[in-house]
């Protein structure tokens, strides 16, 4: 049987895990979408939607809860909260009523955030996780739906490393290693346009 301290234990783990891919996907769409050399433009841009196309859905996983199911099983910021709230000792480094005091001010962090996160709520429902009947009843509808807003996106990522890193630190005593995702997606490209161009130039 798995303790309540497992239990916490791998929820941290696996949003950690959640977040690590998040942002290694969006900071590689982010790297390709600024890229002024397309080596292929289409292959590019098949990249960089699908890269961002995967970092949104792992948001939504991390902050979205099941609306209308009786109990929301999903593992999520929600679902830690809860378990923090009703588990305050198990978080060894934190001090005397730290977590209860700081899981309100992460539910009121994130509720600032409300606007960003219903538009991903919005792609999610209509064109991430399944095809909405309204692409065939309305053919503009992609005209009129919410975007996203690549900085807007960015910042939420930010502010739930912050969050994720409170609890780490409150359970571990260290942070999580998220990696500087956006640098070597950076590096990256940079190096296959030298590659491009050194190929080019020998052609």
């Amino acid at each position: 049987m798995i303790t309540p301290e497992q239990s916490l234990e791998r929820t941290i783990q696996a949003l950690c895990s959640e977040l690590h891919w998040g942002l290694r996907f969006f900071f590689a769409a982010k790297s390709l979408d600024q890229t002024e050399l397309k080596l292929t433009q289409t292959l590019f841009e098949t990249f960089s939607f699908s890269c961002l196309d995967d970092a949104c859905l792992i948001l939504s996983r991390m902050l979205i809860s099941k609306e209308k199911a009786k109990k929301d099983d999903s593992v999520n910021v929600q679902y830690l909260f809860r378990q923090a709230e009703n588990n305050p000792s198990l978080f060894r480094f934190a001090k005397a009523g730290e977590i209860e005091s700081l899981v309100p001010i992460h539910r009121a962090f994130l509720e600032s955030h409300k606007p960003i996160i219903d538009i991903l709520k919005n792609q999610r429902d209509r064109n991430l996780a399944h095809l909405d009947r309204k692409h065939i009843n309305q053919p503009d509808w992609q005209e009129h739906q919410p975007g996203l807003n690549w900085l807007e996106v960015e910042s939420l990522f930010q502010d739930m490393i912050d969050i994720m890193n409170s609890y780490c630190k409150l359970f571990y005593g260290k942070e999580f290693d998220f990696g500087d995702w956006e640098a070597i997606s950076q590096g990256e490209v940079k190096n296959l346009i030298e590659y491009f161009e050194a190929f080019n130039s020998t052609a």
